[in-house]
């Protein structure tokens, strides 16, 4: 992906400007499609869905605080959002901990089906 930094700084501006700076638009997103697509498959098939949560919380602070520091603010959003999860799973079933992985699945699933529909 960083080798792909300019064209993708270059998307950001709008397909029309990318075009005109010698962009393959179509060709950049399927790529990036993939090759993001191939990433979050290794992420989740070695973490489980522990992983959605570096998929999520980048997404969430960059609606919530544009422009303020994203990895400060991603990486403090990510522990506390790990920890509140952390205590859903210890307190929702008496004498029973749920594994963390299903909690974080359910609702990476639902965050990301969110932004998919917004994004149309």
């Amino acid at each position: 992906m960083l080798a792909f930094k300019r064209q993708i700084m270059a998307l950001q501006a709008g397909d029309e400007s990318a075009h005109t700076l010698g962009v393959n638009v179509a060709k950049l997103r399927l790529s990036m499609l993939l090759l993001c697509s191939l990433i979050t498959a290794m992420l989740v098939a070695s973490c489980g869905g522990i992983g959605f949560v570096g998929l999520m919380i980048p997404h969430t602070v960059r609606l919530l605080f544009s422009g303020r520091q994203p990895m400060i603010l991603t990486a403090v959003l990510g522990g506390l959002f790990m920890v509140w999860i952390d205590v859903v799973a210890r307190c929702l079933l008496t004498n029973q901990e749920v594994p963390v992985g299903i909690i974080t699945a359910a609702l990476g699933s639902v965050f990301f089906l969110f932004i998919l529909r917004h994004r149309r």
